[in-house]
């Protein structure tokens, strides 16, 4: 079996046999309907191994990880069950790829604002109704993400000619998109955190950008 981690940059895209390679393309795997898969990872952070099937239990890219994190936010009281005893930030503890695998910092980042909980409340303090909220949002946020990836482009959002899709991420200075209020950034174990102080009703955290 292939075991994939895309990193930062990395993408599989469908190719028709007479297509030739884009820049950036690492791998290319031929499909029994004579088209082509073709991974693209222009920054090479992204990795692809083969595996025996029976070792993917053990293997220590997967032996370490939570259950997936949209298997939790779709079963009743999944994300909380995981979560509810964190005495951590519920912000770092969303990153805790041990507790639950999938969300990224910008993910994070988005469906906490998405559900209006404060990033640096702990998650042992948060109700039902705050993880119910919050497992909603992540579905939906990493929904919206997915289907923005069907595009064949890879963009980054430092490229000048790049937008910024995504609601508080890298939108420091910016007006919250819901009451307008800038939204601030602060640093949360190394990384950033972008947040509206009104929306979330953030209290005591201090941001190095407003």
């Amino acid at each position: 079996m292939l075991l994939c981690h895309l990193g930062m940059t990395g993408k599989w895209l469908h190719r028709d046999a007479a297509e030739p390679a884009r820049a950036g393309t690492r791998l290319r795997l031929g499909l029994d309907d004579g088209g082509w898969l073709h991974f693209v990872d222009p920054r090479r952070f992204g990795q692809v191994r083969l595996i025996a099937a029976a070792d993917e239990p053990t293997d220590a890219a997967i032996a370490g990880l939570g259950p997936d994190v949209l298997a939790l936010c779709a079963a009743p009281g999944g994300l909380a069950g995981r979560l509810a005893g964190v005495k951590r930030a519920i912000k770092v503890a969303l990153l805790d790829q041990g507790r639950l695998a999938g969300v990224g910092n910008i993910y994070a980042a988005e469906a906490l604002w998405r559900a209006r909980i404060d990033p640096f409340r702990l998650a042992n303090t948060l109700s039902d109704d705050n993880f119910a909220r919050l497992a909603m949002a992540l579905a939906a946020t990493m929904a919206e993400s997915l289907d923005r990836e069907r595009d064949d482009e890879i963009t980054y959002l430092q490229d000048a000619a790049s937008q910024n899709p995504f609601d508080v991420y890298g939108r420091a200075g910016k007006p919250c998109r819901v009451c307008e209020a800038a939204i601030e950034r602060a640093v949360q174990q190394g990384r950033s955190t972008f947040f509206c102080r009104a929306c979330q009703a953030v209290a005591g955290a201090k941001s190095d950008v407003a």
